[in-house]
C-alpha cells in the first residue's frame, strides 16, 4: 500500500499544543488582575490588625537554635469578634472574586474574561484537527468521495453548529468552576495568614513577607498551572472531539480511521509517564481516558496529532512521522538516563 504523503499539523516540542501565545496573553491578564487584588487585601489585613490591637506587651522567649538563649519581643494582643472575623474573611473573598470571577458571587457570565482565551484554545484545537484531517486525506489514499467530503468542511461551518456551541459552553463551565476553586483556596490562605498573626501575637510587618509570597505564587506558578491545565485541556479535547466526529461522520464507511499519536514536550521536567507515551498511538477515547485519570491533566504540556490507520491491518500510514516520534522518545530517555517503559 502506498503511504499517505500528508502530515498532520505539528507544533514545536516546546509548545506542543501550539497555543503558547494564547497562554501568554492569558497569563498577562491573570497577573494584571492579581496586581489589583494584592494592595487591596494587604490594606484590609493591615487595617484589621491595627483596628483590633488592644495592647502590646513585652515577653521573654527561649530560643534553642543555634544556641539556647532568651530573647525579649513584643507580643501584640488583638481582639476580634467572630462576626468581625467572618466579615473580613468575606471581604477577602469578595475582592478576589471581583477580579478573578467578575462578581462577588460565583456566577458565570458569558462576558467572563477567561472565556476569551478558552474560546481561542478550543478554536485552535478544532482548526488543527480539521487541517490535519484534510492533509492526511488525499484522494489517492482515502478515495475521491471521502477526500472531497473532508475538504468541503470549513472551520466556520463547525463553529456555527449547535453542538459546537454546547461543547464550548460546557468548557466555559468547567474552567469557571476551576477558577472558583482557585479563588476559594487563595482566600483561605490569606485568611489563614491573618488568623495566625492574631493567634501568634505578631504585627503586620511580621507577616508581610508571607503575604508577598502568597501573591507572587498566585500570579506565578499557581497562575501558570491553572492556565496551562485548563487551556491545554480545552485545545486537546477540542482536537479529539473533531477527530471523533470525522471518524463517525465520514470515515465510518471507509477503510481507514483516524487515531491520535501522543506527543510530549520532552522537557527536563516532563513526567516520565508522559514522556513514555511519546509516539504511541491511541483512539481519541483511550487518550481522553488516560488524561482524565489521576493527575495526568494537571500542568500537562502534552498534545496529540492525527494519523491515518488502516482498519484491516492496523497499519499507521504516516510511517516516517511515527518512527521519528518513537526515536525522539528513545533519545529522550537516553539523555535522562532511564529506559522507556
Amino acid at each position: 500500500m502506498a503511504l499517505a504523503q500528508g502530515r498532520p499539523i505539528i507544533h514545536k516540542l516546546d509548545d506542543p499544543t501550539g497555543i503558547g501565545k494564547i497562554r501568554a496573553r492569558c497569563l498577562r491578564e491573570f497577573s494584571r488582575r492579581v496586581a489589583i487584588i494584592e494592595p487591596q487585601i494587604k490594606a484590609l489585613i493591615k487595617t484589621t490588625l491595627e483596628q483590633s490591637l488592644v495592647e502590646v506587651v513585652q515577653v521573654n522567649e527561649v530560643v534553642l537554635e543555634p544556641n539556647a538563649h532568651i530573647v525579649n519581643r513584643a507580643q501584640y494582643v488583638y481582639e476580634l469578634s467572630p462576626d468581625r472575623v467572618n466579615q473580613v474573611d468575606k471581604l477577602i473573598k469578595n475582592i478576589i472574586y471581583r477580579q478573578m470571577l467578575g462578581f462577588e458571587d460565583p456566577i458565570w457570565s458569558l462576558q467572563w474574561w477567561f472565556n476569551t482565551y478558552t474560546r481561542q484554545s478550543v478554536e485552535k484545537g478544532y482548526s488543527d484537527s480539521l487541517q490535519s484531517a484534510q492533509n492526511l486525506s488525499p484522494a489517492s489514499v482515502v478515495g475521491q468521495e471521502v477526500s472531497a467530503e473532508i475538504r468541503s468542511i470549513d472551520l466556520e461551518q463547525i463553529l456555527n453548529q449547535p453542538y459546537y456551541r454546547r461543547r464550548l459552553e460546557n468548557v466555559y463551565g468547567r474552567t469557571f468552576n476551576s477558577m472558583v476553586g482557585f479563588s476559594d483556596d487563595t482566600a483561605k490562605q490569606l485568611s489563614g495568614i491573618l488568623a495566625r498573626a492574631v493567634t501568634s501575637g505578631v504585627n503586620y510587618r511580621a507577616i508581610a513577607s508571607e503575604l508577598k509570597k502568597t501573591f507572587d505564587d498566585m500570579s506565578g506558578y499557581r497562575a501558570l498551572r491553572i492556565v496551562r491545565t485548563e487551556l491545554n485541556k480545552s485545545a486537546t479535547d477540542a482536537y479529539m472531539q473533531n477527530t471523533e466526529d470525522l471518524n463517525r461522520d465520514i470515515y465510518s464507511s471507509g477503510g481507514f480511521r483516524v487515531a491520535v499519536m501522543h506527543l510530549s514536550a520532552l522537557a527536563p521536567n516532563t513526567r516520565r509517564t508522559h514522556a513514555a507515551r511519546h509516539g504511541d498511538i491511541f483512539t481519541p477515547t483511550e487518550q481522553a481516558e488516560w488524561w482524565d485519570s489521576g493527575y495526568n491533566r494537571l500542568n500537562c504540556q502534552c498534545t496529540v496529532v492525527d494519523v491515518l490507520v488502516d482498519k484491516k491491518t492496523g497499519e499507521v500510514l504516516q510511517t516516517s512521522l511515527h518512527q521519528k516520534a518513537v526515536e525522539q522518545g528513545k533519545e529522550y530517555f537516553k539523555e535522562v538516563g532511564t529506559g522507556k517503559k
